[in-house]
């Protein structure tokens, strides 16, 4: 409780700066939040995910958060990831930078671990064509996103977290998504699906070399290819990629 007491009382002075803020009070601010952030991450429980429920609802989200969010995640159920993803997409702020590849890895493992159905959520954004393809106009601050997105600077951090909250929820009866999204515009987000598929067997595997055609009618063939070389270092059990 100290602790997300501590982290509270930053967050809101990390939040609170400015562009013309004091460099170095900027960066002691964002070093203090990060440190209860970081410590937090390492030492909750199970038994503090209620606590960690309410303090993430509190705060606002900054570069230091994403510790406090792969803490509720690990410790937290698929709500509490559908909770992440609807926070983020309703941020009017731009986010400052949040390590997405390690969030997403997080988030993905943890739906895996749950073996929970996909949510119903999740599949209404992946049926949305801009979770898909990124639309770019001459300027972004002037196109309406539609993803239930507030700040389209904060497409990519949603989009990765959603990939791999589908990848990681994903099962035997789901593999036609893990198809499709292995040949995602997202290079990270296509290895994670096509290492997913492998993990299923030949099964897997099949699907993932069929859709060869497919993505070079895409022009997605190189990030394709490297997805399924990927795959199949997972499939036979050379090293664990995701």
């Amino acid at each position: 409780q100290s602790l997300l007491s501590g982290y509270r009382s930053w967050n809101q002075k990390e939040a609170g700066l400015t562009e013309s803020s004091d460099k170095r009070i900027a960066r002691v601010y964002e070093e203090k939040a990060v440190a209860f952030a970081k410590t937090i991450l390492r030492v909750s429980t199970e038994q503090n995910l209620a606590a960690l429920r309410r303090t993430f609802g509190e705060i606002t989200l900054m570069s230091s958060t994403q510790y406090l969010a792969i803490a509720l995640v690990r410790h937290g159920d698929a709500g509490d990831v559908i909770r992440l993803i609807e926070r983020i997409g309703g941020a009017e702020h731009r986010i400052p930078y949040w390590f997405q590849i390690e969030v997403g890895r997080a988030v993905g493992r943890r739906m895996r671990s749950l073996r929970s159905s996909v949510p119903a959520e999740l599949l209404r954004i992946y049926e949305n064509n801009e979770f898909w393809r990124d639309p770019r106009s001459t300027s972004l601050a002037n196109r309406r996103s539609k993803l239930p997105l507030k700040n389209i600077y904060n497409r990519a951090l949603y989009v990765r977290i959603v990939a791999n909250a589908l990848i990681g929820s994903a099962g035997k009866n789901e593999l036609n998504l893990l198809q499709a999204l292995a040949q995602h515009e997202y290079r990270l987000v296509a290895r994670a699906a096509a290492v997913r598929l492998a993990q299923f067997g030949d099964e897997g595997m099949a699907m993932l070399q069929s859709s060869v055609t497919e993505a070079i009618e895409h022009q997605g063939a190189e990030s394709f290819g490297l997805a399924v070389r990927d795959a199949e270092i997972e499939r036979f059990g050379l090293i664990e990629l995701w």
